[in-house]
């Protein structure tokens, strides 16, 4: 198998464990996907769409959505008044947590039988492929 299946096989199976995770917290894949990359810090609306491979105009209104559910809080940045940041509400923490907790869970039950060193080796080769992803997405 050839490198970009492997990755392309990886993807479709983390994204299998999301949209599981996600339904069993009535959640939407996409809701999922902002709650795991929002911060409590915030992130700028543009960002966020362009991490995620979301059109400005789908994100605001699943923004818009989740800030109605308490799950998201929209302040102006400081440093610039026509940017609007994005965070995590204390209940949206919550969920994140949760959210986080229980992907944790499935992949220590994934990588359970994997030897200690073998899944350390592995973690400075995927923090390089993150790395180079984000950057070929400019």
């Amino acid at each position: 198998m050839r490198v970009t299946e492997v990755i392309r096989d990886l993807a479709c199976h983390l994204q299998a464990f999301i949209r599981t995770l996600a339904g069993e917290r009535n959640l939407s894949p996409t809701q999922a996907q902002v709650l795991f990359t929002v911060t409590a810090d915030g992130i700028s609306m543009s960002d966020l769409a362009r991490r995620l491979g979301l059109d400005p105009s789908t994100m605001s209104r699943i923004v818009a959505m989740m800030v109605s559910k308490g799950w998201l809080e929209q302040t102006p940045s400081a440093d610039d008044r026509r940017v609007t940041l994005v965070a995590l509400s204390a209940d949206g923490a919550d969920l994140h947590g949760q959210l986080e907790h229980d992907l944790q869970l499935r992949l220590d039950d994934a990588l359970g039988d994997m030897d200690s060193d073998d899944l350390e080796n592995l973690k400075r080769p995927l923090e390089d492929l993150a790395w180079r992803l984000i950057k070929a997405r400019g």
